[in-house]
């Protein structure tokens, strides 16, 4: 059998092969990074829709705790006329008594406020590194600012909410005889009989100092849930014109 001799390939064909190698590896790669960056978009879409979500609910939670806080500086203020007024201070110590026992409304009693805990899943997937996918300068910055002024908030309640609150509380054991509250704690508390212990000069200096100083935290931390508030609906607002463009 003849062999027929290979034709030599010229520097033309390797040239071409190569170049149509190039091509396509470059085309490939452009392909996936393409398609790597509209996958890390529609992530980035997904984690703002949640944080919306998220910040909704902070929105609900943020609201219930102000109107906590304005409950008690109301419930405050309208026994201040009472203690300004010597001969009718026994109507605050007995206001007093009552506010003590305020368990049966809406927002909890004089001495209670509930803590405002934002919604964290989401925001701690995009603080271990996911933040980036969602490319809003805007959303990064309130976000940070509203991360800021939560804990600002979130201090100001520990420097002197808990200590405050047991004063309270520990000061009322002390003016009252609790006994009937700890026997018919379901019954409404403008029905209990009040049982004074010790109503001295002393401690009604002290409970008008806790109630007017309680007063003043409450204004400080509505201050604080109002700028919380408005920092809050700014971050829904551009989260939603993120997810919207």
């Amino acid at each position: 059998m003849v062999q027929h001799p290979q034709k030599q390939r010229n520097f033309k064909e390797y040239l071409t092969e190569f170049l149509m190698l190039f091509a396509a590896v470059t085309l490939g790669f452009f392909v996936e990074n393409t398609r790597e960056y509209y996958n890390e978009v529609r992530t980035g879409q997904a984690y703002a829709k949640r944080l919306l979500d998220d910040l909704r609910e902070d929105s609900i939670r943020l609201e219930q705790v102000n109107n906590s806080a304005t409950e008690k500086i109301e419930l405050i203020s309208s026994i201040m006329p009472f203690l300004a007024d010597k001969k009718k201070v026994k109507q605050a110590i007995d206001s007093f008594y009552y506010f003590g026992f305020w368990n049966n409304n809406k927002y909890g009693y004089v001495g209670y406020l509930s803590r405002f805990y934002r919604v964290e899943e989401t925001l701690n997937e995009l603080k271990a590194g996911n933040l980036r996918l969602i490319e809003s300068d805007s959303v990064v910055t309130y976000l940070a600012a509203y991360s800021r002024r939560y804990n600002v908030l979130n201090q100001t309640m520990d420097d002197f909410w808990q200590e405050r609150s047991e004063r309270i509380l520990s000061l009322h054991s002390i003016m009252f005889d609790r006994t009937y509250y700890l026997m018919h704690e379901d019954d409404p508390p403008k029905s209990f009989p009040i049982f004074y212990r010790d109503i001295s000069e002393a401690n009604i200096y002290t409970m008008k100092t806790e109630l007017l100083g309680y007063r003043i935290n409450m204004k400080a931390l509505q201050s604080h849930m109002k700028t919380l508030k408005g920092l809050n609906s700014k971050l829904m607002k551009h989260l939603q014109e993120y997810i919207n463009k």
